[in-house]
């Protein structure tokens, strides 16, 4: 963990003391050193209820968890500032059962709000559920970034002159409307 260019956190024990390598120090900014052996929840208290499932669930069922550009807000200088961050969790075992959590994490702010601002076409596929070519099975997810919604599964089709327009609905809700002729 000390070694990684990425930064690291090991959130250790039941207690999740809170430990981290030196690539972490530079986004903690003000909560370097203080942070270092004081428990995850007291640490990053204004994320706790965001993460702290992840964390929890890592730690006492050994559930590894992948988040990627997920909305965290974080207390930084007195201000609770947005960002955007990718993380892994992985237990660590010690004499065969859990010890701690290691944490593998990176601020991707800059690129998330980034490409928010960039204009851009999109294709079919990018646009979810809401922009499937005419004929396709979309994949979409109703929810905000650090809240995923349902998959959703809908169907681009012709309901007919006259007929509902179904072809952004989600397949479970519009199925009974389609007439196959």
């Amino acid at each position: 963990m000390l070694h990684s260019p990425f930064p690291t956190i090991l959130a250790w024990g039941p207690e999740m003391v809170f430990l981290y390598n030196d690539a972490a120090i530079s986004t903690l900014t003000v909560k370097h050193p203080s942070a270092l052996g004081g428990l995850y929840r007291d640490v990053f208290h204004e994320a706790w209820e965001l993460v702290g499932a992840d964390l929890e669930a890592c730690f006492c069922r050994g559930e590894t968890a992948v988040r990627d550009n997920m909305f965290i807000p974080i207390l930084l200088n007195g201000v609770l500032e947005d960002h955007y961050w990718s993380y892994s969790l992985i237990p660590v075992y010690e004499n065969g059962k859990i010890g701690g959590v290691y944490d593998a994490f990176r601020n991707m702010t800059e690129t998330v709000v980034g490409a928010q601002k960039t204009p851009r076409k999109r294709s079919a596929a990018q646009a979810g559920d809401r922009g499937c070519a005419a004929g396709g099975l979309c994949l979409g997810d109703r929810g905000r970034p650090g809240k995923p919604g349902k998959t959703i599964v809908s169907m681009r089709y012709s309901a007919g002159p006259g007929k509902k327009d179904l072809s952004a609905e989600p397949i479970f809700c519009g199925i009974s409307s389609i007439r196959i002729s």
